[in-house]
């Protein structure tokens, strides 16, 4: 137990003997006021006047002394903050090592095992838009957020506790940004861990490079669709989930009928137009919950739960439906169409997602046999 600690205990007993005495006098002044000014057979029309003001004058004293003892004991406890010629010391001997911390621009600083600051380099002072002197000496806490506070205050524990360096990426609830920190504990000239070292490297800009490759590996650039791995991870996935509740699934397989002859007439430039128009269709046909994606240049796939018994048949129509009206609009260089091969998954199946798409495929080329046997003029 430091001084400090001593101190505070040392008054406790005096003040829970003030409020107590002064709580007493609330009970036994009005007492003593009826017996002086009643008595027994007695009856003074200044009784009550006497009475109520050897009530309420003790209890008034009774609420301002708590209130000052709560707030002197809440002064008390706060640890002191450190003197100034400390300070001065601090800065003195830490001063070659500020220079090197004030080389990098990395956030750095010295944190005490009681959460000071003992040391801040110009990278986090920046951070904070503080100037040294409102940094150096004060808790972690005061200079920032709870939520910085809470996180740090955990990482400092555990390495204090392990005497272990200590690595972590994590997202600063003050700038978003994500940086990679390092916990150093540090002796003092006794050997004990006293502080810890704190390094703050900023790497928002490779979290958010990696997000985007992350995106790019699952992700069809072209229409914003999932691609074809983007795709089986996620079918997996609702398969899991369907065979765990029970639940059918739709896989339809679908082919652009004219994508070669917009290439050969028009040009790759509107073939990828047309493309991109498939998908705004696959958009605005299917449920924002099913799975769209471009697993080939020009074949698409969608994975729906099946909600209803013939299900498959209406999503088709409406499909049909969605195709015509884009088809319908003014200004248009070409028209889009598609070949449609559906599968009902049922969850006691044994199929993968690949087995399923591959029966999908074929009776996506069936239908389109059909259409091209009663279309001849129609290009593949």
């Amino acid at each position: 137990m430091d001084a400090h600690e001593r101190t505070i205990n040392k008054g406790m007993p005096l003040l829970v003997v003030k409020i107590a005495l002064l709580g007493a006098g609330c009970v036994l002044a009005p007492l003593i006021s009826f017996w002086l000014t009643a008595g027994p057979g007695l009856a003074s029309p200044l009784a009550p006047v006497l009475i109520a003001t050897a009530f309420i004058i003790p209890c008034i004293l009774l609420i301002n002394t708590s209130l000052a003892t709560i707030k002197q004991f809440q002064e008390a406890s706060k640890p002191p903050p450190l003197p100034r010629h400390t300070i001065q010391l601090l800065n003195a001997y830490l001063d070659p090592f500020k220079a090197l911390m004030d080389s990098t621009k990395d956030s750095v600083y010295l944190l005490g095992r009681d959460g000071r600051l003992l040391c801040v380099n110009q990278a986090h002072l920046d951070r904070l838009g503080l100037g040294e002197h409102q940094v150096v000496g004060r808790y972690y806490q005061d200079v920032h957020s709870a939520d910085e506070w809470a996180a740090t205050e955990i990482a400092l524990n555990r390495v204090l506790r392990s005497t272990l360096p200590m690595d972590e990426e994590y997202q600063s609830p003050r700038d978003g940004g994500y940086y990679l920190r390092s916990i150093t504990p540090v002796q003092d000239d006794k050997g004990r861990f006293s502080a810890v070292l704190v390094t703050s490297k900023d790497i928002s800009e490779r979290r958010h490079l990696e997000d985007r490759m992350r995106t790019w590996a699952l992700q069809d650039e072209l229409t914003g669709l999932l691609n074809r791995r983007g795709f089986l991870l996620f079918a997996e996935q609702q398969i899991s989930v369907a065979r765990r509740l029970g639940r059918r699934l739709l896989v339809l397989f679908m082919d652009m009928d004219n994508l070669k002859t917009i290439n050969d007439t028009l040009g790759h430039e509107q073939g990828n137009a047309a493309i991109q128009e498939i998908a705004q269709v696959m958009h605005e046909t299917f449920r924002k919950a099913d799975i769209l994606a471009r697993v080939g240049g020009d074949e698409f796939a969608v994975l729906a739960f099946e909600s209803t018994t013939g299900y498959a048949d209406a999503l088709q129509s409406r499909l049909l439906r969605t195709v015509l009206a884009h088809n319908a609009k003014k200004d248009r260089c070409f028209d889009v169409s598609m070949s449609v091969g559906a599968v009902i998954w049922d969850p006691t199946s044994e199929q993968t997602i690949e087995d399923v798409l591959v029966i999908a495929d074929k009776q996506m080329y069936e239908a389109k046999m059909q259409k091209k046997a009663s279309s001849p003029s129609r290009q593949g």
